[in-house]
This record gives C-alpha cells, sequence and structure tokens, in this order.
C-alpha cells in the first residue's frame, strides 16, 4: 500500500537583510570632488548645506545630535561668524571613526574651511553608499536595519 504524502508547504519569503555597512571599512566610497556622481547630494549641499549637515551630524553621531539642532546650530555659527566649518569638521571626525576612513583632524578641517559644499557632498554620498537613507533620521534608519535582520520564524509540520 503506497501513501501519497502531500507537497510541503513553500517555505515564507524572508527579505533579504539591509545591508548598512556593505561598503569596506577603512575606504571612501566616493571621492571629495566627485560631486556629479550624485547630483541630488550635490545640489542639496549648494543649495541647503546646513540641512545636508544636520543629516550628517545626527547619523554621524549615532543619534545624540538631532537633525534640526545641528541644523540650527550651524546656520548659526556661519550667519553669525561665517566660521561654521568649526563646527561641521568635528563631525566628519566622527564620520571617518564610525567607519575607519582614512584622515586626520586636520585635514577635516581643512576640508571644511576649503570647500563646505564639497565636504558635505562627500559625507552625504558616503552615508548614502553605506545604506543609510538620510531623509529618514537615524532612528528610523536603525528600525530598518534591524527590521532587515530578524531571523525567520519557527517552522512546524503539520500531519494532513
Amino acid at each position: 500500500m503506497a501513501y501519497a504524502y502531500p507537497a510541503p508547504a513553500p517555505a515564507p519569503h524572508v527579505a533579504a537583510p539591509v545591508q548598512f555597512n556593505a561598503a569596506p571599512m577603512g575606504m571612501w566610497t566616493t571621492g571629495c570632488c566627485g560631486c556629479f556622481e550624485d547630483c541630488e547630494a550635490c545640489c542639496c549641499a549648494y543649495f541647503c548645506p546646513c540641512v545636508v549637515f544636520g543629516r550628517v551630524a545626527e547619523i554621524a553621531s549615532d543619534g545624540t545630535v538631532a537633525m534640526e539642532e545641528a541644523c540650527a546650530i550651524w546656520y548659526l555659527v556661519q550667519i553669525c561668524l561665517l566660521a561654521g566649518c568649526v563646527y561641521s569638521f568635528g563631525f566628519r571626525s566622527k564620520l571617518r571613526a564610525k567607519y575607519n576612513l582614512p584622515g586626520d583632524t586636520v585635514n577635516d578641517f581643512l576640508m571644511h574651511w576649503c570647500c563646505q559644499c564639497c565636504a558635505f557632498s562627500q559625507e552625504y554620498r558616503e552615508l548614502k553608499n553605506r545604506g543609510w537613507n538620510l531623509a529618514e533620521g537615524y532612528r528610523a534608519n536603525i528600525m530598518r536595519f534591524q527590521a532587515g535582520n530578524v531571523p525567520p520564524q519557527n517552522q512546524f509540520m503539520s500531519k494532513q
């Protein structure tokens, strides 16, 4: 007597994990003069530098500095003292430390002093290339990363 077994149920679809750190550690994924690699980042850094800086600062500081706070402080320092680079270069250093990127504090300052637009654009592209959606903010990105790395639920076989 032959038994006929039903075909196994298809496995539930599990989304591939979001790779928020897909770029190699220790290397910039984009150059400081690569503005035209991402025209959105370039235009945003040129026309709304305080917004781009705020977004980068929030992620570089692991959410300890809010985007709006960083944006407002940079704007006030830039407008009142023409010295936004004094505030912004520290977040480039934090970004470098976060991904073990080459450079030093002096070069971070000089990059922001000579061409903040290029520095902001490079930092924005760097985070974008590493899987961050800068418009979402730090917490939303972390939640998205964690949701993408959820293990599949236990599956049970049942006798039919």
